[in-house]
Formats: structure tokens, sequence, C-alpha cells
């Protein structure tokens, strides 16, 4: 996908932190595939699906840090 860059003065903190962005970035569905759900059924459908998914990846990240 990406091709990674090892930067040697980084710190393993800000190697766990970027390599949990990565994570919860690739977590995060596409805008185009987002307007195509939406489309197909209602919006309210969508907002409740959005509001869990961003639940979802808020415990992860949750759960991944402590």
């Amino acid at each position: 996908m990406y091709k990674k860059k090892e930067v040697p003065t980084q710190s393993i903190g800000t190697r766990i932190g970027f390599s949990l962005l990565k994570s919860y970035f690739d977590m995060i569905p596409h805008e185009g595939l987002i307007k195509r759900l939406s489309e197909k059924r209602g919006s309210d459908a969508e907002h409740r699906n959005q509001d869990k998914k961003k639940k979802e990846i808020r415990n992860f990240l949750f759960q991944h840090i402590i």
C-alpha cells in the first residue's frame, strides 16, 4: 500500500503512535463508499452505522493504548 520509510531518530513511542494512526485510518471506510451506501438506503440508518463504527474505532484505540 504505502512504502514504509524508516527514520532512525524516531522514538519507540512515535513509531507506536504512527502505527496506531495508520491502523485507525485504514479502518475508516472510503468517502465514496459511504456516499454510495447512503444513497442506497436512508440517511438515518447510515448515521446510526457511522456512530457504531466510530464507537468501535474508539474502543479499539483505547484497548490498544491502555
